[in-house]
């Protein structure tokens, strides 16, 4: 399913995500994030919020708290847990998939091609041990 065609329900509350996050600022920082879908702006209502494992906001109740990560629902940088998994092991479907999603969107982060590496993987792996 292309993310154009995800259903307004598609992220749930708790749903394990990955998300490629582009650091303009530190470019070396910029890769795959493991994260958690979270109750925020607009939800089930074509977008997505989201706290990422390690990096930016992780709770409500710091006192710095301004919102959670977001995207809208039709970004390929933001895929669930089982779609990452699926994509790394058949990164040619991947390849594919990314072409035919951005063929809609104009923002250059997101029609630059973010490949599944093997790091990637082992963050995934190591995540999944914890």
């Amino acid at each position: 399913m292309l993310p154009s065609e995800r259903p307004y329900n598609y992220f749930n509350i708790g749903d394990k995500i990955f998300t490629y996050l582009v650091i303009k600022d530190n470019p070396s920082k910029s890769r795959w994030y493991s994260g958690e879908v979270r109750f925020g702006y607009r939800h089930h209502d074509r977008c997505v919020s989201f706290r990422l494992d390690g990096i930016g906001p992780q709770d409500e109740t710091d006192l710095e708290f301004k919102g959670y990560y977001g995207s809208g629902m039709q970004n390929p940088a933001v895929l669930k847990l089982e779609e990452f998994i699926y994509f790394y092991e058949h990164s040619g479907e991947y390849v594919k998939w990314h072409q035919e999603a951005i063929k809609n969107f104009s923002s250059e982060d997101i029609r630059v091609f973010h490949a599944i590496t093997e790091q990637d993987y082992a963050n995934l792996a190591k995540l999944l041990l914890l």
